[in-house]
């Protein structure tokens, strides 16, 4: 049995991590619960945005127009610019999301 710091992380520790790290690098801050609760929208919040974050080790991420308006509707619900966070190995890809 490996000792416990041994162990692979999920990619949920994974994302929960890098949450954590890119909210310190923007001067922003982690929403407790990641979007679990009706209070609690989006993954880290800033002044003026509301971020969603998603991490995977595949080799695709799926983004639709039902993800992108949920990020939409919930940023605006509570006054803020919603933005997209995509983190896949060791690049990031950063965009606001516009209703047309």
């Amino acid at each position: 049995m490996k000792p416990k710091w041994l162990k692979e992380k999920s990619i949920k520790e994974i994302a929960n991590k890098k949450e954590k790290d890119y909210a310190k690098e923007i001067g922003g801050k982690v929403v407790g619960g990641s979007g679990c609760a009706w209070s609690s929208k989006g993954d880290v919040r800033k002044e003026l945005c509301l971020i969603e974050m998603k991490t995977t080790d595949k080799k695709s991420i799926k983004v639709d127009e039902k993800f992108l308006a949920k990020i939409f509707k919930e940023a605006v619900k509570v006054g803020k610019l919603p933005f997209l966070v995509l983190e896949y190995a060791e690049y990031r890809m950063i965009g606001r999301v516009e209703k047309r």
